[in-house]
């Protein structure tokens, strides 16, 4: 509760996003422009291709941009980055994993449309959808590196996200797409962004024990089977 006070007194009153850090070193990049993820058009349409035999009773996605929030949710590393407009589930993905108790974890709070108008110097100060400030393109160059977008590329911007899968719902999920490796924590003066320390050993698993009696693997993953 006091995160979310001292979140709302730094970032305003708007709806806020969040994302945890099992490390708190790691920065708020894209998976696809981290070293060693492999060649981005190559992995989407590896999963495009097989994931049209397995979406089950799922609607199959209707754009590139659809596409991308289903493969990003599903591990693929992508031009996307999740945050969730829950606390509580962040706050679960920065202290799930025992293997880093040792490190300092940290929970990220983000005012979405504050990063919207920072990025753009106040043109656009609310969320961002598929036909809006030159998204279409930078989606498309996820899948075909041939395209070029026309729009100056951007270090973050926050979209609308529509659910696309039981995950997406049950974690509260929204995304900001990258077009670079900047992370967001770099952008300008990070008006538009605060961190929160979770300090290594006891607190998180303090913290691992309470998330986890009102949010767990189940929860988060209501499809997955071990």
């Amino acid at each position: 509760m006091e995160a979310l006070k001292e979140a709302k007194d730094v970032l305003g009153l708007e709806s806020l996003w969040w994302r945890g850090h099992l490390n708190e070193a790691w920065s708020l990049q894209a998976g696809v422009f981290r070293s060693g993820t492999g060649h981005e058009q190559d992995l989407i349409g590896h999963f495009r291709m097989r994931a049209c035999g397995r979406l089950g009773h799922r609607k199959e996605p209707e754009s590139d941009l659809q596409w991308l929030f289903l493969a990003q949710h599903y591990g693929l590393a992508t031009r996307l980055l999740d945050w969730s407009q829950s606390a509580l589930a962040a706050l679960y993905f920065a202290v799930e994993n025992k293997v880093h108790d040792a490190s300092n974890g940290c929970l990220w709070a983000l005012s979405p449309t504050k990063l919207n108008a920072l990025v753009t110097n106040d043109s656009f100060p609310w969320l961002a959808d598929l036909h809006d400030l030159g998204v279409e393109d930078m989606v498309a160059q996820a899948f075909d590196n041939r395209k070029i977008s026309a729009s100056t590329p951007l270090p973050g911007i926050a979209l609308a996200t529509r659910d696309m899968d039981e995950r997406m719902v049950a974690q509260s999920s929204a995304f900001t797409l990258h077009t670079t490796t900047t992370g967001i924590e770099n952008i300008k003066d990070q008006a538009c962004v605060h961190k929160f320390f979770i300090p290594a050993g006891t607190s998180s698993r303090s913290a691992r024990s309470w998330t986890g009696s009102e949010f767990d693997g189940g929860t988060s993953f209501p499809t997955y089977q071990p």
